[in-house]
């Protein structure tokens, strides 16, 4: 998914069983951070392509926030100078928000 500039990891990956048994189900949580040309839905579709299991948002008390973009920063110029002073490279801006998705 990095082409979308989203990230996708495994949080938790949950199969119980008692004693010797194979476990009967698993669940498996993901955080994606979403990067800014993507959406929640689209994520979640591509990870649906990816498995026959339910594909849902892990619920919470508060909304998910959407991601946002900062066109500056403060001391914007001051910043990028010593990051091309240190590393030779000109200052990149990542915008990603952060979900979780359970399998």
């Amino acid at each position: 998914m990095r082409n979308s500039g989203s990230i996708v990891q495994i949080r938790q990956i949950d199969g119980p069983s008692n004693g010797m048994s194979v476990c009967g189900s698993a669940s498996c949580e993901v955080e994606a951070l979403v990067g800014l040309n993507d959406s929640i839905d689209r994520i979640k579709r591509r990870l649906m392509k990816l498995t026959n299991a339910e594909v849902q948002l892990t619920p919470r008390l508060t909304p998910y926030l959407t991601s946002y973009h900062f066109s500056t920063v403060p001391f914007n110029e001051v910043i990028a100078q010593v990051i091309y002073d240190v590393i030779g490279k000109k200052m990149i801006y990542n915008t990603r928000q952060s979900v979780e998705m359970t399998m």
